[in-house]
């Protein structure tokens, strides 16, 4: 009782001093709330997004660079690579100069702003350099960490 349709929402507004929830009793009333789907007849909701859209449009797009290699199988990268399609070969230049430098100096892991990277990608008249592409990091002060510590370029894998 008091629900118009599965997907309406009904309210009982009792009035002070005209009786209370209790079945039928005078002074309840239903009423719809504001935005139910049956309120006035209306379907204020538009078309179900999926997860992929949503996560293309408002993720952050940081990924993660991890013994050198790219983790190219998290939802991060993937609504990162899916969102830049048309531009992907230089953002791909970009993601092999930071794993060449993650690799070359044993950083275990470091984590990649994508929008920084998609905007350095667009640098038509110049190579980026290394403090361009370091740039691109979230975590910049644990990288520099080991960048800066003697002999970690000679370090190699565990």
């Amino acid at each position: 009782e008091g629900v118009k349709s599965k997907s309406a929402m009904t309210l009982s507004v009792v009035r002070p001093g005209q009786g209370t929830l209790q079945g039928e009793e005078p002074g309840v009333e239903p009423e719809e709330l504001p935005g139910s789907h049956a309120a006035k007849g209306h379907n204020d909701v538009g078309p179900a997004r999926d997860y992929n859209a949503l996560l293309d449009e408002f993720s952050l797009h940081q990924f993660i660079i991890r013994r050198g290699a790219t983790l190219t199988t998290t939802p991060e990268f993937e609504s990162f690579k899916r969102k830049h399609q048309t531009t992907w070969g230089s953002i791909q230049d970009i993601i092999t100069g930071l794993e060449r430098i993650m690799g070359r100096f044993n950083v275990p892991i470091a984590y990649v702003d994508g929008n920084k990277v998609a905007l350095l990608s667009q640098l038509d008249y110049r190579q980026p350099t290394t403090d361009d592409l370091l740039d691109c990091l979230v975590n910049l002060d644990q990288v520099l960490e080991l960048v800066n510590l003697p002999g970690r370029r000679y370090k190699g894998s565990d």
